[in-house]
Protein backbone atom coordinates (compact mmCIF):
# COMPACT_ATOMS: atom_id res chain seq x y z
CA UNK A 1 0.00 0.00 0.00
CA UNK A 2 1.20 3.26 -0.92
CA UNK A 3 0.11 6.79 0.65
CA UNK A 4 -0.01 9.37 -2.44
CA UNK A 5 -2.25 11.90 -0.84
CA UNK A 6 -2.93 15.30 -1.44
CA UNK A 7 -3.08 17.47 1.40
CA UNK A 8 -6.79 17.91 2.12
CA UNK A 9 -7.56 21.88 2.99
CA UNK A 10 -10.16 21.58 6.09
CA UNK A 11 -12.33 25.13 6.47
CA UNK A 12 -12.85 25.43 10.12
CA UNK A 13 -14.88 28.60 11.16
CA UNK A 14 -13.58 30.89 13.38
CA UNK A 15 -10.39 28.75 13.69
CA UNK A 16 -6.76 29.54 12.74
CA UNK A 17 -4.99 26.35 11.88
CA UNK A 18 -1.04 26.77 13.65
CA UNK A 19 1.61 26.13 11.39
CA UNK A 20 1.88 22.19 10.48
CA UNK A 21 5.06 20.91 11.36
CA UNK A 22 7.15 17.93 9.04
CA UNK A 23 8.45 15.43 11.38
CA UNK A 24 9.74 13.26 8.31
CA UNK A 25 9.93 12.14 5.20
CA UNK A 26 8.91 8.63 3.44
CA UNK A 27 11.10 7.05 0.95
CA UNK A 28 9.92 5.72 -2.04
CA UNK A 29 7.93 2.77 -1.17
CA UNK A 30 7.98 2.66 2.50
CA UNK A 31 3.98 3.64 4.16
CA UNK A 32 3.09 4.13 7.93
CA UNK A 33 1.49 1.01 9.72
CA UNK A 34 -0.87 3.17 12.10
CA UNK A 35 -2.14 0.48 13.78
CA UNK A 36 1.29 0.13 15.72
CA UNK A 37 1.86 4.27 15.88
CA UNK A 38 1.47 6.48 17.95
CA UNK A 39 1.19 10.68 18.72
CA UNK A 40 2.28 10.70 22.40
CA UNK A 41 0.72 14.28 23.58
CA UNK A 42 -1.33 15.50 26.52
CA UNK A 43 -1.91 12.70 29.60
CA UNK A 44 1.03 10.12 28.67
CA UNK A 45 3.62 13.33 30.49
CA UNK A 46 5.69 12.82 27.54
CA UNK A 47 5.57 14.45 23.90
CA UNK A 48 6.72 12.58 20.82
CA UNK A 49 5.92 10.38 18.05
CA UNK A 50 6.50 6.54 17.91
CA UNK A 51 5.22 5.85 14.01
CA UNK A 52 5.71 2.62 12.68
CA UNK A 53 7.00 2.05 9.00
CA UNK A 54 7.53 -0.69 6.25
CA UNK A 55 9.29 -1.21 3.37
CA UNK A 56 9.68 -4.52 1.88
CA UNK A 57 9.56 -7.04 4.68
CA UNK A 58 11.24 -4.69 6.64
CA UNK A 59 10.21 -2.39 9.68
CA UNK A 60 11.31 1.21 10.87
CA UNK A 61 11.13 3.05 13.82
CA UNK A 62 10.68 6.72 13.13
CA UNK A 63 10.90 9.01 16.67
CA UNK A 64 11.78 12.63 17.52
CA UNK A 65 15.18 11.37 18.16
CA UNK A 66 15.42 9.96 14.15
CA UNK A 67 14.90 7.20 12.43
CA UNK A 68 15.67 3.49 13.33
CA UNK A 69 16.01 0.96 11.28
CA UNK A 70 15.52 -1.96 9.37
CA UNK A 71 13.71 -4.59 11.73
CA UNK A 72 12.31 -7.59 11.28
CA UNK A 73 10.17 -7.30 13.94
CA UNK A 74 8.76 -3.90 15.62
CA UNK A 75 10.76 -3.68 19.13
CA UNK A 76 7.92 -4.08 21.92
CA UNK A 77 8.91 -1.00 23.52
CA UNK A 78 7.71 1.00 20.80
CA UNK A 79 4.63 -0.62 20.42
CA UNK A 80 1.50 1.52 21.77
CA UNK A 81 0.85 -0.31 25.42
CA UNK A 82 -2.81 -1.11 25.47
CA UNK A 83 -3.48 -0.83 20.89
CA UNK A 84 -4.81 1.64 19.50
CA UNK A 85 -7.97 2.80 21.22
CA UNK A 86 -11.72 2.70 19.44
CA UNK A 87 -12.84 5.69 21.42
CA UNK A 88 -11.31 8.68 22.90
CA UNK A 89 -13.69 8.94 25.49
CA UNK A 90 -13.23 6.04 28.63
CA UNK A 91 -15.71 3.63 29.14
CA UNK A 92 -16.86 2.56 32.12
CA UNK A 93 -16.11 -1.46 32.55
CA UNK A 94 -16.05 -3.87 34.74
CA UNK A 95 -13.02 -4.45 36.94
CA UNK A 96 -10.44 -6.96 36.13
CA UNK A 97 -8.59 -9.31 38.23
CA UNK A 98 -5.93 -6.87 38.94
CA UNK A 99 -7.93 -4.89 41.02
CA UNK A 100 -7.99 -7.69 43.44
CA UNK A 101 -10.96 -10.20 44.32
CA UNK A 102 -13.17 -9.04 46.98
CA UNK A 103 -14.02 -12.14 49.13
CA UNK A 104 -18.05 -12.80 51.25
CA UNK A 105 -17.43 -13.86 54.68
CA UNK A 106 -19.88 -14.24 57.78
CA UNK A 107 -19.94 -12.80 61.44
CA UNK A 108 -20.60 -15.66 64.11
CA UNK A 109 -23.85 -13.90 64.76
CA UNK A 110 -25.14 -14.27 60.57
CA UNK A 111 -23.83 -10.94 58.95
CA UNK A 112 -22.34 -10.60 55.76
CA UNK A 113 -18.60 -9.09 55.71
CA UNK A 114 -16.66 -8.23 52.79
CA UNK A 115 -13.08 -8.41 52.71
CA UNK A 116 -10.20 -7.23 50.40
CA UNK A 117 -7.13 -8.14 50.86
CA UNK A 118 -7.86 -10.51 53.77
CA UNK A 119 -9.29 -7.10 55.48
CA UNK A 120 -12.76 -6.82 56.81
CA UNK A 121 -13.92 -3.43 54.69
CA UNK A 122 -17.75 -3.60 55.90
CA UNK A 123 -20.08 -6.21 58.17
CA UNK A 124 -23.72 -5.90 56.78
CA UNK A 125 -26.76 -5.15 58.67
CA UNK A 126 -29.21 -8.14 59.21
CA UNK A 127 -30.88 -9.42 55.64
CA UNK A 128 -28.28 -7.17 53.86
CA UNK A 129 -26.38 -9.50 51.22
CA UNK A 130 -23.02 -7.76 49.14
CA UNK A 131 -23.93 -7.59 45.33
CA UNK A 132 -20.85 -5.65 43.83
CA UNK A 133 -17.46 -4.20 44.39
CA UNK A 134 -14.90 -2.22 42.35
CA UNK A 135 -11.20 -1.19 43.62
CA UNK A 136 -9.14 1.62 42.77
CA UNK A 137 -5.75 0.82 43.96
CA UNK A 138 -4.27 4.24 42.47
CA UNK A 139 -6.02 6.47 44.50
CA UNK A 140 -6.83 4.41 47.30
CA UNK A 141 -10.93 4.20 46.94
CA UNK A 142 -13.58 1.51 46.70
CA UNK A 143 -17.07 1.23 45.97
CA UNK A 144 -19.22 -1.70 47.16
CA UNK A 145 -23.27 -2.04 46.70
CA UNK A 146 -25.75 -4.28 49.09
CA UNK A 147 -28.83 -5.72 48.49
CA UNK A 148 -31.98 -6.01 50.78
CA UNK A 149 -35.22 -7.52 50.48
CA UNK A 150 -38.61 -5.66 51.94
CA UNK A 151 -41.38 -7.52 53.28
CA UNK A 152 -43.13 -7.39 49.87
CA UNK A 153 -39.89 -9.16 48.20
CA UNK A 154 -38.98 -5.61 46.34
CA UNK A 155 -35.15 -5.43 46.15
CA UNK A 156 -33.61 -2.29 47.28
CA UNK A 157 -30.11 -1.44 46.72
CA UNK A 158 -27.38 0.59 48.60
CA UNK A 159 -24.48 2.37 46.91
CA UNK A 160 -21.07 2.68 49.54
CA UNK A 161 -18.22 4.34 48.76
CA UNK A 162 -15.29 4.22 50.97
CA UNK A 163 -12.81 6.33 52.33
CA UNK A 164 -16.05 8.74 53.52
CA UNK A 165 -18.68 5.97 54.00
CA UNK A 166 -21.09 7.69 51.39
CA UNK A 167 -23.78 6.24 50.46
CA UNK A 168 -26.69 6.46 48.79
CA UNK A 169 -30.09 3.96 47.51
CA UNK A 170 -31.05 2.89 44.77
CA UNK A 171 -34.56 1.31 44.27
CA UNK A 172 -36.55 -0.73 41.70
CA UNK A 173 -33.68 -2.26 39.53
CA UNK A 174 -33.52 -5.86 39.14
CA UNK A 175 -29.42 -5.77 39.67
CA UNK A 176 -26.75 -3.09 40.25
CA UNK A 177 -23.19 -3.49 39.56
CA UNK A 178 -20.12 -0.95 39.68
CA UNK A 179 -17.96 -0.49 36.71
CA UNK A 180 -14.67 1.46 36.82
CA UNK A 181 -13.20 4.20 34.25
CA UNK A 182 -9.48 2.67 34.29
CA UNK A 183 -8.08 6.35 33.23
CA UNK A 184 -9.83 8.54 36.27
CA UNK A 185 -10.84 5.97 38.71
CA UNK A 186 -14.00 7.32 39.00
CA UNK A 187 -17.22 4.52 39.03
CA UNK A 188 -20.44 4.63 37.57
CA UNK A 189 -23.22 2.14 39.28
CA UNK A 190 -25.19 0.24 36.30
CA UNK A 191 -28.56 -1.09 37.18
CA UNK A 192 -30.78 -3.50 35.23
CA UNK A 193 -34.80 -2.76 35.21
CA UNK A 194 -37.29 -4.90 35.66
CA UNK A 195 -38.40 -3.85 31.59
CA UNK A 196 -34.81 -4.99 30.43
CA UNK A 197 -33.92 -0.93 30.37
CA UNK A 198 -30.37 0.24 31.72
CA UNK A 199 -30.05 2.69 34.14
CA UNK A 200 -26.77 4.50 34.77
CA UNK A 201 -26.37 6.58 38.48
CA UNK A 202 -22.97 8.84 39.02
CA UNK A 203 -21.48 8.60 42.59
CA UNK A 204 -23.47 11.52 43.72
CA UNK A 205 -26.21 9.14 42.81
CA UNK A 206 -27.84 11.05 39.81
CA UNK A 207 -30.00 8.66 37.72
CA UNK A 208 -29.61 8.69 33.57
CA UNK A 209 -31.94 7.02 31.74
CA UNK A 210 -33.16 4.51 31.24
CA UNK A 211 -31.36 3.39 28.13
CA UNK A 212 -31.82 -0.15 26.09
CA UNK A 213 -29.67 -2.69 27.40
CA UNK A 214 -26.81 -1.98 24.69
CA UNK A 215 -26.38 1.28 26.38
CA UNK A 216 -22.64 2.46 26.78
CA UNK A 217 -21.80 4.69 29.71
CA UNK A 218 -18.04 7.04 28.75
CA UNK A 219 -16.45 10.00 30.61
CA UNK A 220 -15.26 12.31 28.78
CA UNK A 221 -11.50 14.35 29.64
CA UNK A 222 -12.33 16.33 32.22
CA UNK A 223 -12.75 13.00 34.53
CA UNK A 224 -17.08 13.89 35.18
CA UNK A 225 -19.10 14.30 32.69
CA UNK A 226 -20.77 11.38 31.23
CA UNK A 227 -22.12 10.42 27.88
CA UNK A 228 -24.00 7.47 27.00
CA UNK A 229 -23.76 5.66 23.38
CA UNK A 230 -26.77 4.10 22.60
CA UNK A 231 -27.71 1.74 19.45
CA UNK A 232 -30.75 3.00 17.51
CA UNK A 233 -33.20 3.57 14.10
CA UNK A 234 -33.69 6.69 11.86
CA UNK A 235 -37.07 7.44 10.36
CA UNK A 236 -35.50 5.41 7.52
CA UNK A 237 -35.09 2.59 9.71
CA UNK A 238 -31.38 2.88 9.26
CA UNK A 239 -28.65 1.89 12.32
CA UNK A 240 -27.65 4.82 13.88
CA UNK A 241 -25.55 5.35 17.42
CA UNK A 242 -26.95 8.42 19.32
CA UNK A 243 -24.94 10.29 21.56
CA UNK A 244 -26.61 11.43 25.19
CA UNK A 245 -25.19 13.74 27.26
CA UNK A 246 -27.37 15.23 30.10
CA UNK A 247 -30.56 13.48 28.70
CA UNK A 248 -30.47 14.72 25.31
CA UNK A 249 -28.96 13.52 22.40
CA UNK A 250 -26.38 15.45 21.04
CA UNK A 251 -25.14 13.83 18.32
CA UNK A 252 -26.66 11.17 15.71
CA UNK A 253 -23.90 8.73 14.12
CA UNK A 254 -24.59 7.63 10.73
CA UNK A 255 -22.50 4.44 9.16
CA UNK A 256 -20.32 3.38 11.79
CA UNK A 257 -19.00 0.66 12.91
CA UNK A 258 -16.85 -1.78 14.95
CA UNK A 259 -13.30 -0.84 12.89
CA UNK A 260 -14.11 2.63 13.40
CA UNK A 261 -12.37 4.94 15.91
CA UNK A 262 -14.43 7.98 17.54
CA UNK A 263 -12.95 10.82 19.07
CA UNK A 264 -14.80 13.94 21.01
CA UNK A 265 -14.01 17.49 21.44
CA UNK A 266 -13.40 18.50 25.27
CA UNK A 267 -17.52 19.32 25.88
CA UNK A 268 -18.84 16.54 23.34
CA UNK A 269 -20.11 19.49 20.75
CA UNK A 270 -17.66 18.08 18.02
CA UNK A 271 -16.61 14.95 17.39
CA UNK A 272 -14.22 12.86 14.56
CA UNK A 273 -14.72 9.49 13.05
CA UNK A 274 -11.67 7.53 12.40
CA UNK A 275 -11.67 5.27 9.78
CA UNK A 276 -9.39 3.18 6.50
CA UNK A 277 -10.47 5.81 4.51
CA UNK A 278 -9.32 9.12 6.74
CA UNK A 279 -10.68 11.72 9.37
CA UNK A 280 -14.29 13.03 9.27
CA UNK A 281 -15.70 15.74 11.49
CA UNK A 282 -19.09 16.60 12.53
CA UNK A 283 -19.38 19.47 10.79
CA UNK A 284 -18.88 17.17 7.51
CA UNK A 285 -15.07 18.05 6.75
CA UNK A 286 -12.54 15.60 6.01
CA UNK A 287 -9.08 14.53 5.66
CA UNK A 288 -8.62 12.18 3.42
CA UNK A 289 -5.86 9.41 4.96
CA UNK A 290 -5.69 11.41 7.96
CA UNK A 291 -3.99 9.12 10.71
CA UNK A 292 -3.55 8.97 14.66
CA UNK A 293 -5.85 11.81 15.83
CA UNK A 294 -5.07 12.06 19.16
CA UNK A 295 -6.89 14.20 21.61
CA UNK A 296 -4.52 16.83 24.34
CA UNK A 297 -6.10 17.95 27.31
CA UNK A 298 -4.72 21.12 28.68
CA UNK A 299 -5.46 23.70 31.56
CA UNK A 300 -6.76 26.21 28.28
CA UNK A 301 -8.97 23.16 26.82
CA UNK A 302 -8.10 20.46 24.82
CA UNK A 303 -6.13 20.04 21.05
CA UNK A 304 -6.31 17.42 18.07
CA UNK A 305 -3.14 16.42 16.34
CA UNK A 306 -3.49 14.42 13.60
CA UNK A 307 -0.77 13.27 10.81
CA UNK A 308 -1.08 13.19 7.09
CA UNK A 309 1.15 13.20 4.22
CA UNK A 310 1.44 15.81 1.66
CA UNK A 311 2.39 15.17 -2.44
CA UNK A 312 6.28 15.28 -1.52
CA UNK A 313 5.58 12.04 1.32
CA UNK A 314 6.28 14.35 3.72
CA UNK A 315 4.57 13.43 7.13
CA UNK A 316 3.29 15.90 8.68
CA UNK A 317 1.82 16.69 12.26
CA UNK A 318 -1.38 19.31 12.75
CA UNK A 319 -2.80 20.55 15.43
CA UNK A 320 -6.53 22.18 15.95
CA UNK A 321 -8.39 23.72 18.66
CA UNK A 322 -10.71 21.09 19.88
Amino acid sequence: MKFSILLAIIAFANIILPADKVIFKLDQGEYIVSSESQLKVGGSGTEGFSIITKKGNKFFVNTEKGKAGPFEKVPLENLPPSGIRKSDVYQFEEPGDKDGKPEMGMTPQGNMTIKVDNKVIATLPPGEVPSSIAIDKKRNRLAYVTMVADNDGNLAFTATQMPGGKKFQVKGPMMVMIKKNEQSGNFIFEGMEQDGKKTFYTEAGNKQGPFSMDAKAFELYDNKTIVVMEPGKDQQNNSVTNIIKDGKVIHTLKNTNSDSQLLFSGDATKYCVVSASGLEFSDGSKIPRGILPTVEKSATGTKLHYLHINENNEVIQSTIPW
